[in-house]
């Protein structure tokens, strides 16, 4: 059981980095995801609102890609 959940937990952390990464290679989101932290900031995107919109649909293209096959899913 141990094992499974050391595996599972691997497989998550993988896909964190590999969306991170593809989310980061947009230079415009590279620059501005900070300013949710930091309001002050100047940004490109009107409102925070408009920031997350554009996560989101980032998220939705890079996973929309994703067709690989989860090892040991039975």
């Amino acid at each position: 059981m141990l094992q499974f959940m050391l595996e599972v937990e691997y497989d998550t952390v993988q896909v964190i980095k590999s969306l991170t990464r593809r989310v980061q290679r947009r230079k415009y989101l590279r620059v501005t995801i900070v300013n949710i932290a930091k309001p002050k900031e100047k940004s490109i995107f009107p409102s925070n609102e408009a920031l997350l919109k554009m996560l989101y649909k980032t998220t939705m293209n890079v996973t929309h890609k994703w067709t690989g096959r989860v090892k040991n899913w039975d």
